[in-house]
């Protein structure tokens, strides 16, 4: 693992068939996960209406093949699901999601 700790931006979209009652057990086990690979330093940055899609900042020393594959391994992701993860450099720039944005400009 690497020691130095990167920013990312990771993006789940649970697949098509994906109800309110899959929402309501597995993103909570996903967001546990996003939880532990960023020992705690991670923050919501937008939800979709349905709550398929969602993405959180967070940071980690993990790169990002192996965050992606631990998203794959947990118990409330699925086969058909989908993930993204992307590294934040150094220059980055936003308006509005003030949460989020507050927790970039900080960490």
């Amino acid at each position: 693992m690497n020691s130095e700790t990167k920013t990312y931006l990771v993006i789940v979209e649970l697949n098509q068939h994906a109800g309110t009652a899959r929402i309501s057990r597995d993103v909570p086990q996903i967001i546990d996960l996003i939880s532990e690979l960023s020992r705690n330093e991670f923050e919501a940055t937008f939800r979709s209406d349905n709550g398929r899609l969602f993405g959180f900042f967070m940071k980690s020393p993990r790169a990002a093949a192996v965050i992606r594959s631990r998203l794959e391994q947990c118990t409330g992701t699925l086969r058909d699901d989908s993930f993204l993860v992307i590294e934040v450099g150094e220059e980055f720039n936003g308006l509005g999601f003030t949460r989020a944005w507050t927790w970039l400009q900080h960490h």
